[in-house]
């Protein structure tokens, strides 16, 4: 994403949303989305020159499903309307 303008408090929101998602952490994510609903789409955002990885247009859907097996926390992204049909930059 365009980072010439992204607030940094967001890049770190979105970092932290995207690391519980990857590792499992339910109760943190839950607690994060519940005061930052805007999150749950984001895709994660870097500062200065840096080559794209696979994973950088995951959201925390696709990181809940292909990094771990906690199907809560993948039921609770789905409860809060996560976008089953997102795509993930596997072109």
């Amino acid at each position: 994403g365009d980072t010439q303008h992204a607030d940094p408090d967001e890049v770190i929101r979105i970092a932290a949303a995207h690391y519980f998602a990857q590792q499992g952490e339910e109760t943190q994510l839950r607690a994060l989305l519940d005061r930052y609903p805007d999150l749950l789409e984001k895709r994660m955002k870097f500062f200065g020159a840096r080559k794209p990885v696979h994973g950088d247009q995951f959201t925390l859907l696709h990181r809940a499903v292909l990094t771990n097996t906690n199907t809560s926390l993948v039921n609770l992204l789905l409860d809060k309307k996560a976008n089953i049909d997102a795509d993930g930059g596997n072109n």
